[in-house]
């Protein structure tokens, strides 16, 4: 089975447009920002997050900027994400945010005490028609509906 998609958005694409590929999806605009995605999903540390941000070479706003996009789509909140957002406001990469609701910084702590990752796993039981979503997506059908 399927846990997680990672799309790095090369066009500007709506993110209503990216519902229809299902919760799984997780796109982004920069490796920053997957960084944020993959750790709330227990696959990096916090630390490899403020790496990532490192060999980016993005600006402190730009920083800024893709955590608060990462923490705002469906599925996430700012409470998942308290060990990076630490770390970075520390490190000096981020300037200091709010950090979240509280039940949601307990119940991710709790989660990473218990080796699980800090939000908790997707529940998708309609899988999307990727083939009529390919079909629809391609190159090819955009220049037919021009």
């Amino acid at each position: 089975m399927v846990d997680g998609i990672f799309i790095l958005r090369q066009r500007r694409v709506l993110p209503v447009e990216l519902e229809a590929l299902g919760p799984r999806l997780a796109w982004f605009d920069n490796y920053f920002e997957c960084a944020l995605s993959l750790y709330a999903r227990g696959l990096v540390a916090a630390e490899s997050v403020v790496d990532v941000a490192r060999e980016c070479q993005l600006a402190r706003r730009a920083i800024g900027a893709g955590f608060a996009a990462v923490v705002t789509r469906p599925g996430m909140d700012r409470g998942y994400f308290a060990a990076p957002r630490k770390a970075l406001v520390r490190t000096g990469l981020m300037k200091p945010t709010a950090p979240g609701r509280f039940h949601k910084r307990v119940a991710a702590a709790v989660r990473r005490a218990l080796g699980r990752e800090p939000m908790p796993k997707i529940q998708d039981s309609a899988v999307p028609d990727y083939v009529a979503l390919v079909d629809t997506w391609s190159h090819r059908r955009r220049k037919e509906r021009r």
